[in-house]
């Protein structure tokens, strides 16, 4: 079971984003919008807004929450408060506080225009933007503290131009942090400083976008990171805390390890996941080492079948699991299988090399695919989302695999 940012983790016994330091390095994460999110929203009534989920990972690279951003369909307007409700709402942000971590960015004036309280739980954190120059500071921080009266978490983005961001830290849980912005030296004496006059703090970075970046912020005390870094290629140079999801793009032919961070929480597919990782690797393998080309159009066509398989397993169980999108899913299931179908006929006239295949299957099954779309059902298979089937309709297990 994935530990949030405020909950124990029944691991190593700390508390995190709690009230006793020393606290847990972490680490955040990727943001994946695709069709099946515009689907979702379209579907919203009255609603002119899709909501993003950018994935909060922590210092063992685990997904410990989502940040919901909520963003134009269309117009460059932002949505009106009333419209950002609704639309958190419809993508069931209620429940999902109830047992993970959610972040939500928002105004004292868009938490008194509309109901955000609705979604106000211990595991709830909503980002408050700092008040203009001119602003009324009281009703600001009086806004503040009715968020936490409310039973929510306050974050505040710091910001050294804003004087009311030092008048507030004592009604702040969490800082958040764009190390973009300071020198190493600078972020860690600024760490240094807010640690020391309130320990209780917790500290996000945002904007991260490379391992190197996301160690240093471990190194500094940054429990947890947000950004593209963690879809990234993993240099040789940097640290082992890592997501190694070695770059098959470019035509660079590359090895896959499995990290915790890709599971999905439910035993079956991600079962199935790991054995189609380990399939993409011995194929490369034996494309290196020079086996002959029967062979490898054996494997290949093996590869392609045990995707097919799995595909038609985990539609299955995201259909027992309720998952509102399952037909969307199947959808681009057989629209790759159709690819691969199409592109095994090329390969076995000759009129494509086994690199192609190779990148195909790397790229648009594995990447794009079981990293990229089918984090959308992940909540479903994690504490808060519904109930998690296993093979054989036998009770799923209360803790997610190792």
């Amino acid at each position: 079971m994935i530990p949030d940012m405020l909950a124990r983790n029944p691991d190593d016994g700390n508390e995190l984003m709690a009230s006793n330091p020393p606290m847990p390095a972490a680490r955040i994460p990727i943001a994946v919008v695709d069709t099946l999110l515009q689907e979702e929203a379209r579907k919203q009534r009255g609603s002119s807004v899709l909501v993003h989920r950018d994935e909060i990972i922590d210092g063992r690279t685990r997904i410990c929450g989502y940040r919901f951003r909520t963003v134009p369909m269309a117009a460059s307007v932002p949505p009106s408060p009333i419209v950002r409700v609704n639309a958190l709402a419809a993508d069931h942000l209620a429940k999902f506080a109830l047992h993970r971590t959610a972040l939500v960015m928002l105004g004292v004036d868009e938490w008194r225009a509309a109901d955000f309280r609705q979604f106000a739980t211990p595991n709830m954190v909503f980002q408050v933007d700092l008040p203009p120059p001119d602003g009324d500071i009281a009703s600001w921080r009086a806004g503040l503290a009715d968020i936490k009266a409310s039973g929510a978490k306050v974050a505040l983005a710091h910001d050294v131009d804003a004087p009311p961001f030092a008048e507030a830290l004592d009604l702040a849980d969490v800082v958040c942090l764009r190390p973009a912005v300071h020198s190493g030296e600078d972020l860690a004496r600024l760490i240094g400083s807010l640690r020391s006059r309130h320990p209780e703090l917790a500290f996000v970075a945002d904007g991260i976008e490379t391992w190197a970046e996301y160690e240093a912020c471990l190194e500094l005390g940054i429990q947890y990171c947000l950004g593209s870094f963690a879809t990234t290629a993993h240099d040789a140079g940097q640290a082992p805390h890592h997501i190694v999801l070695d770059n098959v793009l470019n035509n660079r032919l590359v090895q896959f390890s499995w990290y915790r961070v890709f599971e999905c929480g439910n035993e079956a597919i991600d079962r199935d996941h790991q054995t189609l990782f380990a399939m993409a690797n011995d194929l490369l393998n034996a494309i290196i080492s020079g086996k002959p080309v029967g062979e490898l159009k054996n494997m290949v066509v093996l590869l392609a079948h045990e995707a097919a398989q799995h595909f038609r397993r985990e539609e299955a169980i995201l259909a027992a699991a309720g998952y509102a999108h399952v037909a969307e899913h199947a959808r681009i299931h057989r629209d790759l299988a159709d690819k691969a179908a199409a592109l095994l006929r090329e390969f076995e006239a000759g009129s494509v090399e086994i690199g192609h295949v190779f990148q195909f299957l790397a790229n648009d099954i594995i990447v794009k695919h079981m990293l990229g779309a089918d984090r959308e059902f992940f909540p479903i298979f994690q504490p808060g989302g519904a109930a998690l089937p296993a093979e054989g309709g036998e009770p799923p297990s209360a803790r997610r695999s190792s």
